[in-house]
């Protein structure tokens, strides 16, 4: 069997694009026409243009189409300036004192690289020759790039040590300087380790040297404080010169700087930047573009500076701001589908083709959840790229919508994702014997309240809107006093199980760890089983007694699940799947253990069972009940079928769980009759639940030959009190919680009520070595549990 291959579609993640032509949310013109005005008509003084948006935006991806615009070349191949552009990163470089540095690294590094325009001139050989050597000259180590490294190393010496103060000396100087220091500290430790040796001389000398060496530096520092600020200027108006120069040369030359990421710096070092635009760095031919988050930035330039208007501050940095531009609302939701439908075709294919609910929901995930919560590109392609990730992993046990709808409030919404989380889970613990109490409720109804109130900002989600995805919810949304959760009855659950949706308690967990609840079924175990009713119906047993033996705290639990989920398909199984599932259950449901010795049984597995009988069971209903191992369920099963229609007691007849007629139902009550007579009391009273067996006889049978029957058996001691015993029924109250009571009337249709009670209090009483041991206290617990219920 070839084996099926799932579709895994690369992750792509979000980062910006990097040419125009990867452009899918129009913001290409936009980047050429800013490229176009740094070219043709920024200011040759120097400029600054500031690109604002919030995150995500694509302020990156209009820098990186600027910056490959900038370097386009023309239908000849020809560059179309003799430009050159930083791309300078901040937030790589982190420390504010290393910014300016790694800045004017890279700007000595770019300005060797400004391209030669030659211009000819007439009647001068050789002049191309002379003004290259000229344009060389300008920009090599004699000319504009010395002069940036000058200012680079005057900036740096702003927090210079005395170490760096004596390496700024010439090398010689230096030399001297470090000679003398060596010599001196050496004669030192010399004459310190060799007393014999003891030289007033030598240990003069090398205090001398120390302290000259200390008094230059602190002597430069002292220079530098008083001068430093002419040579910051003094250096700044050489680099001007040089500038100008080149602009005489060559006017259409810019020196262009991209920054980008100012809003993800601390204050300090974004101010930093903002002070490297207007003052240190603004320079002829040099254009800057910085890209920000107004909102951000402004809150930056507050806490740095403490001014009471960041918004202002900008102002006076950019002569010119552009807003990257809103996306157009159906362009992001067309983006997002169009990626779907290349990703997951099969997925979004079927879905037009599936039911009206089915493309209802659709309709209202992209209506109202995808178009007010996706607003900018990042939000668009981070949710594609969730779905890529984890879609593969869960595609067949999951809902597709549900899972798209999931991880967008996941990222749009923290808060609600996480109510979510905790109310599907809640609801998961009913497959694992679970109920939310009253507290629960009131907790999950404050935390959905407090999630509503954090995303109202952003649309006022109705109930409508929700409970498409989420079950259980009755009420206004607005209103947590009249909210109700938990509101859900069993056909909403299987709805949900059924299409394995988010809220469905056997696949809730696949969305959020992609894997199923440790309590849940596989989805294939449904498949296998059908398949093996038809083919080998004894290891269809085996799965079903292996299912109700598998531990829990809840007896026969797996076996319960599996049956209610079996419960789903009833309407899908075949005339001979239904014969099928009578022959197995009435072989092997007697087998299935229950506690004796505990109120309630466990997992009422039983009554499952008989819900997934038919009319087409009927059939053959009358041959299992003269051959079918489990007795006791076959007469739980016809019991059921006499409340139906009527037979056992007076009341309305229920004809939609009807399926077997009077005429089948009296002669499978015969039947089973003939087989109970086989038992014998006794041997009735070995099975698991004697007294459905008891009243089966009693309501559909001879009730006086059944009395005669017992009375005649009671006359043992041992048998009288398990008959009894077998008797008890469970009950709950407010005062009493759980417990067992005996019914008088229901003893007293099997033996003399009077004479019965009377034989118990002498067999409390009874001391004889001769009587069985627990007989006087099991007889003491009866007369304890006998109460008037009628």
């Amino acid at each position: 069997m070839q084996q099926k291959i799932v579709r895994r579609p690369k992750l792509i993640g979000d980062s910006a694009k990097a040419s125009c032509g990867e452009d899918v949310f129009g913001v290409s013109k936009l980047a050429k026409d800013i490229a176009e005005t740094i070219r043709e008509r920024a200011d040759a003084e120097g400029y600054s243009i500031g690109i604002e948006g919030e995150w995500g935006s694509g302020k990156t991806t209009v820098l990186n189409f600027i910056e490959k615009e900038l370097g386009c070349s023309d239908k000849e191949g020809e560059k179309r300036n003799s430009s050159v552009v930083i791309r300078f990163n901040p937030w790589l470089v982190g420390k504010r004192d290393k910014l300016l540095k790694e800045f004017f690294g890279q700007l000595l590094r770019k300005v060797r690289d400004i391209p030669f325009v030659y211009k000819k001139k007439r009647g001068i050989r050789g002049c191309e020759y002379f003004q290259r050597v000229a344009h060389e000259n300008l920009l090599g180590w004699f000319g504009l790039s010395s002069r940036i490294r000058r200012y680079s190393q005057a900036l740096d010496s702003a927090t210079a040590s005395s170490k760096k103060v004596i390496s700024s000396f010439p090398a010689v100087v230096q030399f001297i300087i470090w000679f003398l220091y060596l010599i001196g500290a050496s004669s030192s430790v010399y004459v310190l380790f060799d007393q014999e040796l003891l030289s007033i001389s030598y240990l003069m000398l090398s205090i001398i040297v120390v302290l000259l060496i200390i008094l230059s530096g602190v002597m430069s520092l002292i220079a530098w404080s008083v001068s430093g600020g002419a040579e910051l200027e003094e250096a700044k108006e050489r680099i001007e010169k040089g500038l100008r120069k080149l602009k005489a040369r060559q006017p259409t030359t810019r020196i262009i700087v991209l920054i980008d990421d100012t809003d993800r710096l601390e204050p300090d070092e974004a101010v930093e930047i903002l002070r490297l635009v207007k003052a240190v760095a603004n320079l002829p031919l040099v254009v800057f573009v910085v890209c920000f988050d107004r909102k951000i930035l402004s809150q930056q330039i507050q806490k740095s500076l403490g001014a009471e208007n960041g918004g202002r501050y900008l102002e006076k940095i950019f002569q010119y701001t552009h807003h990257v531009p809103p996306r157009e609302v159906f362009a992001l939701r067309r983006f997002v589908i169009e990626s779907f439908q290349k990703d997951f075709p099969e997925e979004m294919s079927g879905v037009e083709d599936e039911s009206a609910e089915k493309g209802f929901r659709k309709t209202i995930l992209i209506n109202r959840w995808i178009g007010p919560f996706i607003k900018t590109p990042r939000d668009a392609i981070r949710l594609c790229e969730a779905i890529r990730f984890g879609w593969p992993y869960i595609r067949g046990n999951a809902d597709f919508i549900d899972f798209v709808w999931l991880q967008l409030i996941k990222l749009q919404t923290p808060e609600l994702y996480e109510w979510i989380e905790s109310y599907v889970s809640t609801i998961g613990s009913e497959r694992d014997g679970g109920r939310p109490d009253e507290g629960d409720v009131e907790v999950q109804r404050e935390k959905l309240q407090n999630a509503l109130e954090a995303i109202r900002c952003i649309y006022p989600v109705k109930r409508i809107h929700l409970s498409e995805f989420i079950i259980g919810l009755k009420g206004a949304l607005n209103d947590s006093e009249h909210t109700d959760l938990f509101g859900y009855e069993r056909d909403d659950l299987k709805k949900f199980e059924e299409g394995k949706r988010l809220c469905s308690p056997s696949h809730w967990r696949e969305y959020f760890a992609f894997e199923k609840p440790s309590y849940a079924l596989d989805d294939d175990e449904i498949v296998k089983f059908r398949s093996l009713l038809l083919s080998d119906p004894e290891a269809a047993q085996e799965l079903l007694l292996k299912l109700s033996n598998k531990p829990h705290e809840i007896l026969g639990h797996y076996l319960d699940v599996f049956l209610d989920r079996l419960s789903f398909h009833k309407n899908s199984l075949r005339i001979e799947e239904q014969k099928a599932l009578l022959l197995v259950f009435s072989e092997m449901m007697d087998k299935v253990p229950r506690k004796k010795d505990s109120l309630f049984d466990g997992a009422d597995v039983r009554r499952v069972a008989l819900r997934l009988l038919g009319k087409e069971s009927s059939i053959s209903f009358l041959e299992r009940v003269q051959n079918g191992a489990s007795i006791n369920w076959l007469a739980y099963v016809i019991r059921d079928q006499g409340f139906i229609l009527g037979k056992i007691k007076e009341g309305p007849a229920y004809p939609e769980l009807e399926w077997l007629t009077v005429d089948q139902l009296t002669g499978a009550a015969e039947q089973a009759i003939i087989r109970f007579r086989t038992l014998g009391i006794e041997g009735i009273l070995k099975q698991p639940d004697p007294l459905t067996i008891i009243f089966c006889w009693r309501q559909l049978g001879d009730p006086e030959e059944l009395k005669r029957l017992v009375e005649k058996a009671a006359e043992d001691d041992g048998i009288f009190i398990n008959f009894l015993e077998a008797l008890q029924s469970s009950g709950v109250s407010s005062n009493r919680g759980a417990y067992k009571f005996l019914n008088k009337s229901y003893v007293g249709y099997f033996m003399d009520c009077a004479a019965a009670v009377a034989r118990l209090e002498k067999m409390k009483g009874d001391n004889d070595p001769k009587v069985e041991p627990t007989i006087p206290s099991r007889a003491a617990t009866l007369l304890d549990r006998l109460e008037d219920k009628y």
